[in-house]
């Protein structure tokens, strides 16, 4: 058994010249996928934790809310009871229409300040969808 330089020598230099294409042909752009594949996973995580973040704040103010309707109802009842011992009956059916009036503004009111957060919170849902969608589809 022969070790014969020549055919060792071009071994190595086919071997060098190999590598070299797939490096430029195979290499190169797995690596470039990758690395774009990396910044949008980096991407949609970040855009996650900001979700995330308006999620939370959002339902800080939901119970903000929450607890501002309670206030005003109590007050509205002790304000009402008030009104009902004080006021004979012609006053009292004043009191009722206003009463309505001021519950309807407050729904109105209430309504559209739902309508906002569901809003956000549905364009918060489409944006992690799209992201999602975007990251399944990469895969």
């Amino acid at each position: 058994m022969n070790i014969q330089l020549p055919v060792v020598i071009w071994t190595v230099i086919c071997f060098l010249v190999l590598m070299l294409i797939l490096k430029f042909l195979l290499f190169g752009p797995v690596l470039s996928v990758l690395d774009k594949r990396k910044e949008k996973i980096r991407l949609a995580s970040e855009k996650k934790a900001q979700i995330d973040a308006l999620n939370k704040e959002y339902g800080q103010r939901i119970e903000i809310l929450k607890e501002d309707a309670k206030i005003q109802r109590e007050n509205y009842i002790k304000g009402e009871l008030k009104l009902i011992r004080v006021k004979n009956k012609t006053d009292i059916d004043e009191a009722k229409a206003a009463r309505f009036s001021l519950v309807e503004e407050y729904k109105l009111r209430t309504e559209a300040e739902k309508e906002e957060i569901k809003q956000q919170f549905s364009s918060s849902a489409q944006e992690i969808a799209k992201v999602f969608a975007d990251r399944l589809i990469s895969k």
